[in-house]
């Protein structure tokens, strides 16, 4: 997948969103997968959040493989873009993040839940990380 189209590809660990993979062929999770990865739904790929008071869009896209997702995406907002990319293990796991423009660089873990997944910046260090919950839209 190229990063041209900027699109997270979030292996969310219980959504089954049908959003397909970059550069057509098949749907991100056609090679099948875990049952966490099936048991949600999200088609859109499209997930909301509320960040400092304005609205931030996350566009998610993620690969079911044998043993973890691939994910990859971007979030943004009134003020920033981020783009990240990593691995799930069941419900949870770690993204690379990329400020778009100044290129600064971070870790986030992300938490599936329920319609959505929790987003948390600097998750290793503890009171300085922030977690923001996105939604489906």
């Amino acid at each position: 997948m190229t990063k041209s189209l900027l699109t997270v590809l979030l292996v969310l660990g219980t959504f089954a969103c049908t959003h397909p993979t970059e550069g057509g062929g098949q749907p991100a999770n056609a090679g099948g997968g875990t049952a966490e990865a099936t048991s949600g739904a999200c088609a859109s790929g499209t997930y909301a959040a509320d960040v400092n008071g304005a609205q931030a869009i996350a566009r998610v896209t993620y690969e079911v493989l044998i043993e973890r997702t691939v994910i990859a995406g971007d979030i943004t907002s009134a003020t920033a873009r981020y783009i990240f990319n990593g691995d799930l293990y069941g419900d949870r796991g770690w993204v690379d993040v990329v400020t778009e423009g100044s290129n600064e660089r971070f870790r986030a873990q992300i938490d599936v839940i329920p319609q959505g997944f929790v987003f948390t910046a600097n998750a290793y260090e503890g009171a300085g990380s922030t977690a923001y919950t996105f939604t489906c839209r």
